[in-house]
């Protein structure tokens, strides 16, 4: 992939992100954490609805990330990730997405929260790469 849609795509999402973090990290409820590694230990020792809270958080950056390939399509321009059109990704997915990605490489989990769409991202374009 460019270099050029990569930072152009990170750019998308990160808007995207803003747009749900906004004005209040403390009322939005995305930045609570320091790191990703205290987003999967909350998730571990988390109630029911603190669970079903943190899988959306993550859901909403996949979510963003769909948008961002649904706007570089219109351009006529290369997606980041295909995934198969079914079944669709869920919010759980793109949670155990950045689960098994920090498992399987540890020293992404000390990086901070804000860094998840990165993680996210990178894993959706290895596991879904576009054809070329």
């Amino acid at each position: 992939m460019k270099k050029t849609t990569r930072l152009i795509a990170l750019a998308l999402v990160a808007l995207a992100i803003h747009g749900f973090v906004g004005a209040s990290p403390a009322t939005a409820g995305f930045l609570t954490s320091d790191t990703i590694d205290d987003v999967l230990s909350a998730y571990d020792k988390g109630s029911f609805l603190k669970k079903r809270e943190l899988i959306k958080r993550i859901g909403n950056l996949g979510l963003g990330m769909e948008k961002v390939n649904r706007a570089l399509e219109s351009q006529g321009r290369r997606r980041l990730f295909c995934p198969p059109p079914e079944p669709a990704l869920t919010n759980g997915h793109y949670f155990d997405i950045v689960k098994r990605k920090v498992g399987f490489h540890p020293k992404l989990g000390p990086l901070p929260e804000n860094e998840a769409a990165t993680v996210l991202m990178d894993a959706l374009m290895e596991i879904y790469p576009c054809p070329e």
